[in-house]
């Protein structure tokens, strides 16, 4: 009886006293946009800006054209100013590729964090 109270007992204590690391899972490392920049990697002329949380700037041969996003630190939506136009976008590391949801390959395009 005593060595089958023990045996249960330091069952008891050896399943408490193991951690489960599937009680706070590690979170994937959040992006933030705000201050980044990024160049298109098969033309240079051509790239972001995100001025601020929900802001940035697209260049392109000169021209600016100032918009709005949200991005839920993976994938997100531009909105430029000027036409309403959106661009779906998603980030993987130092890759930002845009889709326009077009057939043109232009439209397919990836920046290269700077």
């Amino acid at each position: 009886m005593k060595k089958s109270l023990f045996i249960l007992t330091l069952f008891a204590c050896i399943t408490l006293s193991c951690s489960n690391d599937d009680d706070n899972p590690e979170s994937p490392e959040t992006i933030e946009l705000s201050g980044t920049h990024w160049v298109k990697t098969t033309d240079n002329s051509r790239h972001f800006t995100f001025t601020s949380s929900s802001e940035y700037v697209y260049e392109e041969d000169g021209n600016n054209y100032p918009g709005t996003y949200v991005f839920n630190g993976e994938e997100g939506v531009m909105t430029e100013t000027s036409s309403s136009f959106e661009l779906e976008f998603r980030v993987n590391g130092n890759i930002l590729s845009a889709n326009q949801n077009t057939n043109d390959p232009d439209f397919e395009a990836l920046y290269e964090k700077q």
